[in-house]
């Protein structure tokens, strides 16, 4: 495990550093490979993200349809001093307003975005935004509730695409 990653760990309060399987798929990760990780509820898949936010330059996007995942994760890292952001419907105008300028200017590490977020940003929001990574999270979601559940969330690449 490389320094940045177990400093990474460190400042997300996991001192043991990360599971053997978690090690595996960060490793991929850290490559710049493509990576679709399954594990197991419980399995640290959030931490697959997380990590290379504080690990290396650059913003961590994350996809989720969960908002009150969203909101317990970026609770959790900014309690550990993790610049967190999230656009979301449960977001005020205001919050939404900030956390797009502290995208924009480079002051993120993370930001969790629902995919009809996703597929109605500005094309040109990440203009200029070194994006190190983009996670979706919860990806089991439209296998396991049909194609119908959150139509945005199976059209996320073409949202991507345009950005």
């Amino acid at each position: 495990m490389t320094t940045a990653i177990q400093t990474a760990c460190e400042t997300l309060g996991w001192p043991q550093g990360l599971r053997p399987l978690q090690a595996e798929v960060m490793d991929a990760i850290m490559a710049g490979d493509d990576v679709m990780a399954v594990l197991a509820t419980g399995g640290g898949k959030s931490g697959l993200y997380q990590v290379p936010a504080l690990a290396r330059p650059g913003l961590v996007v994350v996809v989720s349809p969960l908002i009150a995942l969203m909101l317990d994760q970026q609770q959790r890292l900014e309690a550990h001093g993790v610049a967190v952001g999230s656009l979301h419907s449960q977001r005020t105008a205001p919050q939404r307003r900030e956390d797009l300028e502290r995208l924009k200017s480079g002051q993120l590490d993370i930001v969790y975005l629902s995919p009809e977020k996703l597929a109605s940003l500005d094309p040109r929001t990440l203009d200029g935004v070194e994006v190190q990574l983009i996670a979706v999270d919860e990806a089991h979601c439209a296998s396991a509730w049909g194609h119908d559940f959150r139509p945005s969330y199976g059209r996320i690449g073409k949202s991507l695409d345009a950005l």
